[in-house]
């Protein structure tokens, strides 16, 4: 990528890093009459665990996100929310935690053969980590 882009973005012998490729997993996640959403997914297939993260842009709607994975059952391992009620607020050296990730241990289930809707509030990220089930993970 650095190569690409001509410029030195990532030195993996000096970070330790693991190298990664992006590849397209099933519709993870796919949106409907959303304009203001946006979503990326990272997965790593030996160990079949990822992240999933999604944006609302939007500054009054809350939104839904169908969540299709490519597996029969999938664990949610964690959720968490970056929001606040006034979307200007920002952090500062003084209060560094004025806007602060919001754990949702409430949420953690597996999921059973069919899509996930999450719905979200409006000007927030979620990070929604999980886990691919039993051998399902080497045979995809």
């Amino acid at each position: 990528y650095a190569a690409e882009i001509g410029r030195d973005v990532l030195s993996i012998e000096t970070t330790g890093a693991r190298a990664f490729r992006s590849e397209r997993v099933g519709n993870i996640p796919s949106q409907a009459n959303v304009s203001e959403g946006d979503a990326a997914v990272y997965f790593d297939q030996e160990t079949g665990e990822g992240s999933l993260f999604i944006l609302n842009k939007s500054y009054d709607l809350n939104t839904a996100f169908e969540v299709h994975m490519p597996y029969e059952s999938w664990e949610i391992t964690d959720i968490q929310e970056l929001w606040t009620k006034n979307p200007s607020v920002t952090n500062s050296r003084q209060r560094p935690n004025k806007v602060a990730p919001i754990p949702h241990n409430e949420l953690l289930c597996t999921v059973e053969g069919g899509p996930l809707t999450i719905t979200t509030k409006p000007v927030s990220l979620v990070k929604i980590d999980f886990r691919i089930c039993t051998d399902q993970k080497s045979s995809h």
